[in-house]
């Protein structure tokens, strides 16, 4: 059981306490992808130098290496990913403390004429369904 009564008080039995912290600890994130992300996807996956499914398969268990890599704030809970000494860049949010949704993919020159849009979280979050939608859950097999 979960709980313990004691006439009209209520608390958490021992396997509740160990249930109550397991569900407190930070789970990995499920990648969604969109889109617009697969088009820029498809470009970075043609490149030796990069590799972006192993990366974001990285970044969703390891949420301290995503607040790492946060590299500019575009709004709106949207932000840019930049991993290490490479010139691909991400734009992610986290949705509902589980869900890496990942908006866009460009290489350092798109993400240079993105970057400069002035409310950029704000404009994609509104065209969420005609240009990003539908997301993919991204599910990484080894």
């Amino acid at each position: 059981m979960l709980f313990e009564w004691e006439g009209k008080e209520v608390t958490l039995s021992a396997i509740g306490m160990l249930m109550l912290e397991v569900l407190q600890q930070p789970s990995d994130l499920t990648i969604f992808i969109s889109q617009e992300a697969m088009k820029g996807l498809s470009k970075l996956r043609e490149r030796a130098d990069v590799d972006p499914i192993r990366y974001l398969t990285r970044i969703g268990k390891d949420r301290v290496k995503l607040n790492e890599d946060l590299h500019g704030n575009a709004g709106e809970g949207v932000s840019w990913l930049k991993p290490g000494n490479t010139t691909d860049r991400y734009l992610v949010s986290v949705e509902d403390e589980w869900k890496l949704l990942i908006w866009e993919m460009h290489e350092h020159e798109e993400y240079d004429q993105r970057s400069k849009l002035s409310n950029l979280g704000k404009t994609v979050k509104a065209q969420r369904k005609q240009k990003y939608a539908p997301f993919f859950r991204m599910d990484i097999v080894d």
